[in-house]
């Protein structure tokens, strides 16, 4: 029987830029450049195929108590996918989350999650390139970032194009605050109260021709900030103490500070 284990690593968006919203399939076209944080927590991820016409799906916590997660998106996919046809109905999967990385710390953590269970489906050949990308949007933005491995890339469109960019090779630290951020709310409020940014360091960024990244935004910043006060206060407070930029990376609830090498 197949047994693979996986480290899901967190992402942080360097910047995000956020474009009108899509009124059929009901997204909003972006622009960021994601980096793979591989020194700092990651989830623990075991998958194999079960012998039992069933799918056992479980989630701990870094203290291995038993964690229960509502819309699970591993049984999501596999619903999806056995529902397309793109997998045999008669799959069935044990897999086993340990969860490390915080939930809801913007850091793309559930992406980065079933990302490893399309690692797998491509192990055992049940899938291919071609039917993920047809598929993505479908299951999660951001994960064909993290099935592609890069390092660093340029995310556009409705995260479902990847181009590859040279890694900063940046020393991230990371705060977490345990302030659990809604996207959903986050973006009606960026809708309603905020006017649309265009970042126009956006080309030289993408090459990272400029090393300036203190001028880099994130478009949701004010939201986040005007719905979570809390995070405003841990924001200043960091900045206060650390000296230097503290960036929000998505739609919260994690801070981030690029250190000095």
């Amino acid at each position: 029987m197949i047994s693979m284990i996986y480290k899901s690593y967190p992402k942080i968006n360097l910047f995000l830029s956020i474009g009108k919203k899509n009124k059929k399939n009901n997204l909003h076209k972006l622009n960021s450049v994601f980096l793979l944080v591989e020194n700092s927590v990651y989830d623990e991820i075991k998958i194999n195929l079960n012998e039992k016409e069933e799918d056992e799906i479980s989630y701990f916590d870094s203290t291995n108590k038993t964690l229960i997660i509502e819309n699970c998106i591993f049984k999501k996919t596999i619903s999806y996918l056995k529902e397309k046809e793109i997998i045999d109905k008669n799959l069935f999967f044990k897999i086993k989350i340990k969860k490390n990385i915080p939930l809801f710390s913007g850091l793309g953590s559930g992406s980065s999650n079933v990302a490893c269970l399309f690692k797998f489906l491509l192990e055992i050949k049940q899938i291919n390139y071609f039917q993920i990308k047809k598929h993505i949007l479908n299951i999660g933005s951001d994960v064909l970032f993290f099935i592609k491995n890069y390092k660093a890339a340029f995310v556009y469109k409705y995260g479902n194009k990847v181009k590859k960019v040279k890694n900063p090779n940046l020393k991230i630290k990371l705060f977490f605050t345990n302030i659990e951020c809604s996207t959903k709310k986050v973006f009606e409020d960026y809708e309603t109260n905020q006017s649309m940014c265009k970042n126009s360091y956006l080309k030289q960024f993408l090459y990272f021709k400029i090393k300036r990244y203190w001028m880099l935004e994130n478009d949701l910043k004010e939201s986040v900030f005007n719905l979570y006060k809390d995070l405003s206060i841990k924001h200043e407070t960091l900045q206060k103490k650390y000296d230097k930029k503290i960036f929000l990376t998505g739609s919260g609830g994690t801070l981030f500070l690029i250190e000095d090498k």
